[in-house]
């Protein structure tokens, strides 16, 4: 079918060539302590974490799993978004040399990640920052739409490029009820849905094809279709909840194709 398109039209494929398992890009909501991590790590071996919420031993003990902790002790003095910048790029190297073994890397979680980029923001571009001294310490916290934006375009920007590893990312990230279009800083209104935490990086969810949210009221479970509660999306042949394992969900979405359900 290659004659209907166009002569001198690049990097076009057929969208009947595309699996919906070729490489998830999935990111998986909860509460802290819903087992995000856990289900994080039954993805497609060997995952790599990069753990932004200095929460490594949730995770000890399982095979096949690498895990590296990227946090700020001293947030003026912060290194963690430099360094897993850094080393995106040993694996983007490793990638365009044909070794890159890692299968999956799971990001724990965009919501300390994105604090990491607001750090470093503030040390590059003092600007967009206040600072205040209570008793022995000072604070500095980013300040205006502007220190928002970047920071938004910091977790987009390498988001994008850990999609163009072309292996499975898993994010994680912490949830809290929606705010309603009449909310105020002064009356805050909340809808009956989940959401992610912070609310401003709603923004980085179309990014993500899968989108979970993890609960463990009755065993570590995710939600994968959309329910009163929370937006869940998939494109798998799956059922709207299923057992926190990616792995098993993979098998049971290749054998409901393979049955045509």
């Amino acid at each position: 079918m290659t004659d209907l398109i166009p002569q001198g039209l690049s990097g076009v494929q057929s969208a009947s060539d595309i699996t919906q398992v070729d490489r998830l890009k999935l990111i998986l909501l909860g509460e802290p302590g819903a087992g995000k991590s856990w289900c994080s790590c039954t993805g497609r071996k060997p995952v790599y974490v990069a753990d932004f919420d200095d929460r490594s031993a949730s995770i000890a003990g399982k095979k096949d799993i690498f895990i590296k902790s990227y946090v700020d002790r001293d947030p003026s003095l912060p290194h963690a978004w430099s360094d897993f910048e850094s080393d995106l790029g040993t694996m983007e190297y490793a990638k365009q040399k044909g070794e890159l073994k890692i299968k999956t890397i799971a990001l724990a979680s965009l919501t300390y990640m994105l604090k990491a980029a607001q750090y470093q923001l503030v040390k590059d571009i003092p600007s967009l920052s206040r600072s205040a001294r209570i008793s022995s310490h000072s604070y500095i916290i980013p300040q205006g739409w502007d220190a928002v934006n970047y920071a938004q375009r910091m977790m987009e920007g390498i988001l994008n490029r850990l999609f163009e590893l072309g292996i499975d990312i898993i994010a994680e990230a912490h949830i809290r009820r929606e705010k309603d279009a009449t909310s105020t800083e002064k009356n805050p209104v909340f809808t009956d849905k989940w959401t992610i935490e912070p609310q401003n990086m709603k923004m980085l969810l179309p990014a993500f094809n899968e989108r979970w949210l993890v609960t463990n009221d009755n065993g570590f479970r995710v939600k994968t279709k959309p329910a009163y509660d929370f937006n869940a999306v998939t494109a798998l042949h799956i059922d709207a909840e299923e057992d926190a394992d990616i792995t098993k969900i993979l098998v049971k979405h290749a054998a409901n194709v393979a049955a045509g359900k």
